[in-house]
Formats: structure tokens, sequence, C-alpha cells
């Protein structure tokens, strides 16, 4: 469970309530039901006409399991990866079957059972790079949700507040009641604001901040599960997977290294990488992307507008021919 996500969004909810109850101000001036279906019913319409329900409610699980789900910190899964190295190199790859159930990472457990299976190395570096490809795109698509839902929210407080103050208008002969009419009319305000600044754009940086740090844990998995499929010394993939933790360790995991090395290195990988399919719109160019690009372009694109937009720049800059030196692998 993430403690300080909820304890955050709880304090901060707390210390607004606490600043309104300082102010003497009766309760049923800031508690405004209007208001507050104007603020939550529209925010909430606006979603559902921008995006489908399939993907509001992946969206819901998605910042239940980033509050209260258990993740993998990066030192585990180098673990997990480097025993299973140990295990195959000493009974075979045939014999690691019943460590799957072992392993509940969906990416290393699918990696494990294509070695099992004796899948060739191109086809496992194949089909990892499109499952974190895609999984990098679903995750930041989570965030975008919630980033668009805390832009609209204080356009709905501002259209409660103008709502208000149009039936405020028809006080003009009553100023006491025009006075409490407007105080409630800027209620709508504060409650698109708060809930846009406090719960949605919050929840919409953890999101992101998960995904990134994921897309490092993945590609940092999928290096060692090549490593285990070309018979790698398991001390030599271990060796692999401490670098990945190094590189992380110096490195914000909101800023992931994107920037290829301006002179080519004459290092290279034991094997090379295999490729990764164009889309069909693009197979008439029908060169291949290196996982590595993918790693190093995924990288560059991860605070595009839109997750959409990202993938699709991906493709087209892996696409381009290189060499590339063993650090841009991280």
């Amino acid at each position: 469970m993430n403690y300080t996500t909820i304890l955050g969004l709880t304090i901060g909810v707390l210390i607004v309530l606490a600043a309104l109850a300082f102010t003497g101000t009766p309760v049923s001036v800031w508690l405004q039901p209007e208001a507050l279906l104007i603020v939550l019913g529209g925010s909430m319409t606006a979603c559902m006409v921008h995006y489908s329900f399939t993907e509001l409610r992946q969206t819901v699980g998605a910042v239940k399991t980033a509050m209260t789900g258990v993740h993998h910190s990066p030192k585990e899964l180098a673990n997990i990866v480097g025993d299973a190295a140990t295990f195959i190199r000493a009974r075979g790859a045939l014999a690691a079957q019943p460590l799957l159930s072992a392993v509940h990472d969906p990416l290393l457990q699918k990696g494990l059972q294509m070695i099992v299976d004796g899948q060739p190395l191109r086809d496992i570096e194949h089909k990892l790079g499109l499952e974190i490809e895609g999984q990098l795109a679903q995750r930041m698509k989570y965030s975008k949700i919630l980033e668009f839902a805390g832009g609209v929210a204080p356009t709905m407080g501002i259209i409660g507040a103008i709502v208000g103050l149009i039936q405020v208008s028809g006080l003009l002969n009553n100023p006491a009641q025009m006075g409490q009419g407007i105080a409630g009319a800027f209620s709508a305000t504060l409650y698109g604001v708060g809930l846009s600044n406090l719960i949605l754009l919050p929840l919409s940086g953890r999101l992101r901040q998960l995904a990134q740090q994921q897309w490092h844990s993945d590609c940092m998995a999928v290096e060692g599960l090549i490593s285990i499929a070309q018979q790698d010394h398991p001390t030599l993939t271990r060796e692999k997977l401490e670098a990945y933790l190094a590189h992380l360790h110096c490195q914000h995991p909101a800023e992931p290294s994107a920037q290829p090395s301006s002179q080519p290195s004459s290092q290279s990988r034991s094997q090379p990488l295999g490729t990764l399919p164009l889309p069909a719109v693009a197979r008439k160019k029908a060169r291949p992307i290196s996982l590595r690009a993918v790693k190093r372009d995924a990288a560059a694109h991860l605070q595009a507008t839109d997750p959409g937009d990202a993938i699709d720049a991906l493709l087209g800059d892996a696409a381009q021919p290189g060499n590339y030196s063993p650090s841009e692998l991280f």
C-alpha cells in the first residue's frame, strides 16, 4: 500500500477544511449541493464524452492499484531474474516450469514461459519489446485521463459560479441575500479548483511516475530475460542487472535518459537484438526497429501530449538506422 499518496490526499483535504472552519463562516455557505453537482457531474460527463467507459473503468482500477497495490522494486525484480538465471543454468530451461508459479510479475512470467518453451531469442525479444511498449502507452493513457479531468474541473467550477451569479442578479433588491448568494456562487469555483489541484492532478502525476518507474523495471527485466535466453553465465546476467540498478539510482525516475550518444560506441552486446514490426501504414518502408531504439525513444516521448502520439513518434524515430552505445540500452 502506498501510504504517501493516501496520506498526502487526506492531509490536503483536511487542511482546506480546517482553513474554512477557522474563518467562522457557517457551513451552509460553503456546502452548496448545486455547485457540487455541476462540478462533479460536468467533469464526469466531459470524461465520458472524451473517453470510453472501458478506459474510465480501467483508470479507476489504475488509481486503486497506485494507492493500495503491491509494486515490486527494481532491486526485487533484479533478484528474481538473477535467481532464475542461476536456476536455469544449473538445471536447464525445462526444469524451470515449476518456477513460473512463484513469479507474480506478468512480464517475467511470460518471458520465462517463452524460455521454457524454447522459443528463439529473436521471437522472445520481439514479443517482450511489443509488450513493454504497449504497457507504457496504456499506463500513460490513464495519467492523461486524470489530467484531462483535472483541466475540466476548474472550468466546471467557473460555470457553476456564473450560474450562481445569474441567480443572484434577481436579488438586487435584497442586499443581505445577495451577499450570501454571491458567496455560494463562488463555492463552485472552490470545488472545481480544489478537486483539480488536490486530487486529480496529483493522482495523474502519480500514475505518470509509476508508469515511468515500471517502464525502467520492464526494460531491466527484458534485458535479463534476453541474457538468460542467449545462455549467458548467471554472473554476467547479474552484472547487467546491477548496471541497470546503478543507472536508476543515479537518475530521477521522471526524467529517463533519452539522448543518443554523439559518437557510436565500439562495444556491442554479445548477440544482436531482434526487430519489432512497423504498423501497417508504415510497412512500405519496412525498416527493422531494434529494441534498444525502442527503449531509447520511448523515454524521449514519455512527456508527449498524447500517449498515442508518443507511440507514433516512437515508431517513426526508431525506424531510423544507427548505432547505439550500451549505456543507451538502459
